[in-house]
């Protein structure tokens, strides 16, 4: 591998991704700066509204990570917060790794040598290091821990959320701290679209938890 910096750092939105700037993409503008000799600067961008949606059942099963899981984790039951949260830890680690070996490139980020790395590393159970590694640093706070390891469920909302939801309805929903009311005009697999009132009225797609009934 060749000479390089590496921090991690918090965004503030849902983006989760390796920012990765080769030493050849720059100008040398100091002869004299370590990153300005050869060397790649990383830097592992973790977002916090990601990292929120991972305590969510409404949420979490959407990602990437979810479905990535299935395939690479060695347990097929209940998933946690612990668990989706390190996957992603090592999701982003493997572009780190595949990104160092020349294996990355635009349009061919997440290919076959990436899953690859991601595999091995499950292979050589990293995932127990990042386990470990969070619930120690969360220690201290005795309710983060309690949520770290809470089971939850993939909100199917083909059972009864959506059966209890019809089109035709009047029905009602918070946003931005207001209530707004409107009809159902369809349903699909994760929310009901909502024609509100409002004047001039606008569509809203609304998922089923959030619906409430008048």
């Amino acid at each position: 591998m060749r000479h390089h910096s590496f921090e991690v750092v918090l965004g503030r939105g849902k983006k989760t991704y390796l920012r990765h700037h080769p030493a050849s993409s720059r100008k040398t503008l100091n002869p004299f700066s370590k990153n300005q000799r050869g060397a790649d600067i990383f830097t592992l961008v973790y977002g916090r509204l990601c990292i929120a949606e991972m305590f969510e059942e409404e949420n979490f099963w959407r990602w990437k990570s979810h479905h990535e899981i299935k395939n690479y984790h060695p347990s097929s039951g209940p998933t946690n917060p612990l668990v989706n949260i390190s996957h992603i830890v090592l999701h982003e680690f493997a572009h780190y790794i595949q990104a160092n070996l020349g294996q990355r490139s635009r349009g061919s980020v997440h290919n076959t040598e990436f899953y690859s790395i991601l595999k091995r590393l499950y292979s050589d159970n990293a995932q127990d290091i990042v386990y470990s590694s969070l619930l120690l640093a969360v220690q201290p706070c005795g309710p983060t821990t309690q949520k770290l390891l809470t089971h939850i469920e993939k909100n199917d909302c083909s059972t009864q959320l959506i059966k209890n939801v019809i089109v035709g309805e009047f029905v009602a929903f918070d946003h931005k701290n207001k209530r707004h009311q409107g009809t159902v005009t369809r349903l699909n697999k994760r929310r009901a679209t909502v024609m509100t009132n409002s004047t001039p009225s606008l569509k809203a797609l609304i998922p089923y938890s959030k619906i409430l009934k008048i």
